[in-house]
């Protein structure tokens, strides 16, 4: 609880991916309607490899006041390294505080997965029986990969099904990307091959790689050839042509695990797991809808728009590292500081660090002190202030905070934990993550790198 409200905890990765800011974002409105306080915990590394600066991302995540926090929300599917989805759930479950895992089935949680196999199914079924062709390829993930190769095993069902023989030759692995997928197609066209009628990606990322690379040899999509895959992504739905795929629902999912959040936070009970489904959606690729999906000029509008902030924002980002990296003072870097923070956010730096080497003394916990030196921003006025780890949040936003979700990420260079940065979201708005993740890294490379190699104690953990 906090301020009698409850408080909704969410952990989550993968925040430069359209793909789940699209649900998280959602999710997170539905429950601010609910009159939830959300602190969103997050990275966009996936820390798939767990590097050294994949472990300093993962610091965000300790920042969790488990005694404040009533549900907690982990996106698991985002999150690629088991060992720090184990540490997430057993800090949760060892506070007795019920949690909730979207995307894999995990012991000690209530689970949300999601069924693709169903739709997917429903995909290759309509590519071959609906459109009766039976030389079909399909472009598989990463070999061995749970997901790719249950996929794989849903195509050879469907082909035995309608009594078509099943070729090693019309099977590759494109590892869900690009790249791979342009060798895979190489492979597929060559000179001595006879072209297929179909090919069923894995993914919608692979499909518009299969798509591209058919253009690009005069050959056109689905006239010369029918192409599907799954996932719905945006650059799936805004290609020409556009993808036939499976999506998700993503306003019903959205409601419905908000739903659970709330049952849970008022002591109800809830199934140990819920099924989400996916949906087949047919598009240009397979010849079932000869009209766009979108409107082109405003997607181009948009992205031409985007393209121009972000140039400025280069621009700007560029200018800030170079003024951190030239400070020699303390009050320097917090001049900087002060210069470049967005408005309604705040900078939390560890006490030990500092730029004249005179810092306080303080075991870190986690990565971090547990007291900060902070910087707020709030409403064009800035101030200095302290925080101490236990609120997360400094005091003097407090009562800015109580009708705002915050938005949590980490500060590091390379595997030297900063800090945190937070950014208060008002309701109903969106929060243009790509542009603070960019604000992110200019801060880690500069900020953060002046302070570890400046600090006395830049050492210590």
């Amino acid at each position: 609880m906090y301020q009698n409200r409850k408080v909704v905890g969410i952990c989550s990765a993968e925040l430069d991916q359209q793909f789940h800011l699209k649900i998280l974002e959602r999710v997170i409105k539905e429950l601010i309607d609910f009159g939830y306080y959300v602190m969103l915990f997050g990275s966009d590394s996936d820390m798939y490899h767990l590097t050294e600066s994949d472990i300093a991302d993962a610091s965000v995540f300790d920042l969790m006041n488990y005694d404040r926090m009533d549900v907690v929300l982990i996106f698991s599917e985002t999150i690629k390294q088991q060992s720090i989805i184990n540490h997430i759930v057993k800090k949760v479950t060892d506070a007795a505080v019920p949690v909730i895992s979207v995307g894999k089935e995990l012991d000690l949680c209530y689970n949300v997965i999601y069924d693709t196999e169903t739709a997917f199914e429903k995909l290759v079924r309509h590519v071959i029986e609906y459109h009766g062709v039976r030389e079909v390829n399909f472009i598989s993930g990463m070999k061995g990969n749970e997901i790719a190769e249950r996929r794989l095993q849903i195509y050879r069902e469907v082909l035995e099904d309608n009594d078509i023989l099943y070729e090693e030759d019309r099977v590759g692995y494109g590892d869900f990307w690009f790249g791979p997928t342009r060798e895979v197609m190489d492979r597929f066209m060559a000179p001595s091959k006879v072209p297929p009628e179909a090919i069923i990606c894995a993914n919608d990322s692979m499909a518009v790689a299969v798509c591209d690379y058919l253009r690009e040899h005069q050959m056109s999509v689905p006239e010369d050839m029918i192409v599907a895959g799954i996932d719905g992504i945006d650059e799936g739905i805004r290609h020409t042509p556009g993808i036939t795929t499976c999506v998700r629902d993503e306003y019903h999912d959205a409601k419905t695990i908000a739903g659970l959040v709330k049952s849970l936070c008022q002591g109800e009970r809830i199934a140990g797991t819920t099924v989400l489904m996916y949906h087949l959606q047919l598009s240009q690729s397979c010849g079932c809808q000869k009209r766009r999906l979108f409107d082109a000029d405003s997607v181009i509008a948009g992205l031409s728009l985007e393209s121009a902030n972000y140039r400025a924002d280069i621009r700007k980002f560029s200018e800030m590292s170079d003024e951190f990296l030239r400070c020699e003072t303390d009050q320097e870097f917090w001049d900087v500081a002060a210069k470049y923070m967005p408005d309604n956010s705040f900078l939390c730096i560890n006490s030990d660090l500092s730029l004249s080497g005179v810092s306080e003394s303080e075991k870190r916990v986690d990565g971090f002190t547990p007291k900060l030196q902070t910087l707020v921003r709030l409403q064009g006025e800035t101030m200095r202030s302290e925080c101490y780890l236990e609120n997360v949040v400094p005091e003097v936003g407090k009562d800015y905070m109580r009708d705002r979700p915050v938005l949590l990420f980490p500060l590091h260079f390379c595997e030297k934990v900063v800090g945190y940065i937070g950014i208060w979201i008002g309701a109903g708005r969106q929060a243009n993550l790509n542009r603070w993740i960019h604000f992110l890294l200019s801060l880690d490379h500069s900020a953060g790198k002046r302070l570890i190699e400046h600090s006395s104690v830049s050492g210590r953990e």
